[in-house]
């Protein structure tokens, strides 16, 4: 199984999370949550900078509990921005996550313990909020970087191509 989180704006704006859905659905069970509902952020009449604070506040946490709850199978996660610290988060706590996948995860940068799951991290060069150098060196994590890419780089269909190919890689080769 492989849960899929979003990123910051839910499934507001989901036509490039299709995308992921497609190529993934064949080899996997995929299924989708909106990190908005899944950390309780009621969202209506807020700003971005509203939204931002409520998941720094307490969405990242109750995200983190709400997914918890959810699975007693063993499942890989795919977290977007926000959703891959959300995905990060619940590796630390839950050890039916057997892979991670983060991309453009910054709020990663805060973390000081690295969970005991396989972790792939991914980053546009351009984002200047992803985590330095000594951070991944200190925490043995590698990311790869994608050059000319910024924090949205996972709605690029050619990212979205080379990502879920390594996803399915890594399954057929028994690496999760």
């Amino acid at each position: 199984m492989l849960i899929i989180l979003t990123d910051f704006n839910g499934l507001k704006d989901e036509m490039w999370l299709e995308n992921y859905q497609h190529l993934l659905q064949k080899d996997f069970n995929c299924i989708v949550y909106d990190t908005q509902k899944l950390g309780e952020i009621a969202c209506k009449g807020q700003s971005e900078i509203q939204i931002h604070q409520a998941f720094v506040d307490f969405g990242i946490q109750k995200a983190v509990d709400n997914l918890l709850k959810i699975y007693t199978e063993e499942y890989t996660i795919l977290g977007f921005s926000v959703g891959g610290t959300i995905a990060w988060k619940a590796a630390l706590y839950n050890q039916r996550i057997s892979s991670l996948y983060a991309v453009s995860a910054t709020r990663l940068r805060f973390e000081t313990l690295k969970p005991a799951v396989k972790v792939n991290l991914s980053f546009g060069e351009l984002d200047m909020h992803r985590p330095n150098p000594t951070w991944s060196h200190e925490l043995r994590v590698r990311s790869t970087i994608f050059e000319n890419a910024n924090h949205e780089v996972y709605k690029n269909s050619d990212f979205c191509s080379l990502l879920c190919a390594q996803i399915i890689r890594q399954k057929s080769a028994g690496n999760f």
